[in-house]
């Protein structure tokens, strides 16, 4: 099976340089996988550094108009958006409401009495307000997001992997904890756009090693294709991360430091920033990529970061390394690549080396058909695992969004009983 690892790394490196090669250059300029069509409520890009999960890219991403096939139009919400414009156009405050509810099954559980059925959900809320800048493109704004996370089920979604066998979290971010902010931060531009600022409480996994399709309430469900599995990553917390553009704007570098273990999400604390940040206890990472320009990051990214966790509560320091690179082509072909080594220490480090590739089919309207196969090196001393997954993403309304999703595990880390597993997901995610 490790021959099969070998493979699937040149085939995946063969690929993102091909598609780098032939790539058109009538690049969009949207998030995740949509070409730049007009919003619902006159959102644009407004610049940030963060990935596809960052609250201005969602923001804009859960705006987009969208044909549908032969489906339900629905238009009962128009004057929601309409608020929403006017409140952008008047006072450059953008907002949204979401709601996500996630089921998932196992094939098998690690003893007779495990759980193998999950189910939760999501409410996020995210802000963002632009408050300086707006004329002069040097901008200032505060975002923050507030979420509750909730599990239908006695096991969590994302922890379904502990009762089943898979060492990769199942549904990444479907767990549970009440109300709070996960996000609050200010961003400034400088510079025209090309050095940029974020400070506040921030989620390191929406800065770093991202692609296209990360998002884990709308693409892949599984932890090996929504972040690096071999990084030591915090929860959301303290932190501070700056960027800068060269003249160019094709080349950047990142660096940034992070509470070391972030927000421990106890019941309660709804602004929680962490406990390490202010004692010096970091997460440090620096990242260099390259990209055609600026505005096609979500699109077109090279990038290769390294990462430093510090001891903290019980948790070793780690390091690794990792790259990332996606590619969009044609206005349809999403290739991606993602491989993280490292020591394998931290709380929050699953793999010691890990490799990822995937590829999404963009359809008519915003549908998108991913396919990714990935290999685990886990840490701990587990056997290797081979993971590969499948969602379709359809739009019933402009609203709302369905994904099936199916996973099938060869050689389950956590269950060396089985010789395969499988997960059978069924995810709905409303957008207003």
């Amino acid at each position: 099976m490790r021959f099969l690892s070998y493979v699937l790394v040149i085939l995946s490196l063969v690929a993102v340089a091909t598609g780098a090669a032939i790539a058109d250059s009538h690049a969009p300029r949207s998030a995740m996988g949509v070409l730049a069509d007009s919003t619902l409520s006159g959102y644009s890009d407004r610049g940030g550094i963060g990935g596809p999960e960052a609250i201005d890219a969602e923001l804009e991403f859960n705006n987009q108009k969208s044909e549908s096939f032969f489906r339900i139009p629905v238009r009962l919400f128009q004057p929601w958006y309409d608020l929403k414009a006017r409140s952008n156009e008047k006072y450059g405050i953008r907002y949204g409401l979401n709601y996500t509810s996630v089921f998932i099954k196992s094939s098998d559980g690690i003893t007779e009495r495990s759980e193998t059925n999950a189910a939760g959900g999501i409410i996020d809320i995210p802000v963002s307000w632009l408050l300086v800048g707006r004329d002069s493109g040097n901008t200032g704004s505060l975002s923050m997001k507030l979420e509750n996370r909730h599990p239908y089920s006695t096991v969590a979604p994302m922890l379904l992997g502990f009762e089943t066998g898979s060492i990769l979290l199942p549904a990444t971010k479907v767990n549970e904890f009440s109300f709070r902010f996960t996000e609050l931060h200010w961003q400034q531009i400088l510079l025209g756009g090309q050095l940029h600022v974020v400070t506040g409480k921030v989620d390191p996994t929406n800065y770093y090693t991202f692609h296209g399709l990360i998002h884990p309430f709308m693409n892949y469900y599984s932890y090996a294709f929504s972040v690096t599995p071999s990084a030591n990553w915090p929860n959301q917390g303290a932190g501070v991360i700056v960027s800068g553009l060269d003249k160019s704007r094709r080349f950047y570098v990142m660096a940034g430091l992070h509470d070391a273990g972030g927000d421990p999400f106890e019941s309660g604390d709804w602004l929680y920033f962490g406990d390490n940040f202010f004692d010096g206890n970091f997460f440090t990472a620096v990242e260099v990529g390259y990209t055609p320009s600026f505005g096609e990051r979500y699109f077109k990214k090279v990038s290769a970061t390294y990462w430093h966790a510090d001891a903290y509560e019980g948790s070793p320091a780690g390091q690794g390394v990792a790259f990332a690179s996606h590619w969009f082509l044609q206005e349809r072909y999403i290739p991606f690549l993602l491989a993280g080594f490292s020591d394998g220490k931290g709380a929050n480090t699953i793999a010691k080396n890990t490799v990822s590739a995937g590829m999404g089919f963009r359809f008519k309207s915003h549908d998108v058909l991913g396919v990714g196969l990935n290999w685990t090196d886990p840490a701990g001393g587990f056997r290797d695992q081979y993971t590969a997954e499948v969602y379709y993403r359809f739009y019933l309304t402009e609203h709302l969004a369905i994904t099936p999703d199916f996973q099938f595990i060869a050689d389950p880390a956590l269950n060396t009983s089985q010789s395969t597993l499988t997960y059978f997901g069924i995810r709905g995610r409303v957008t207003l």
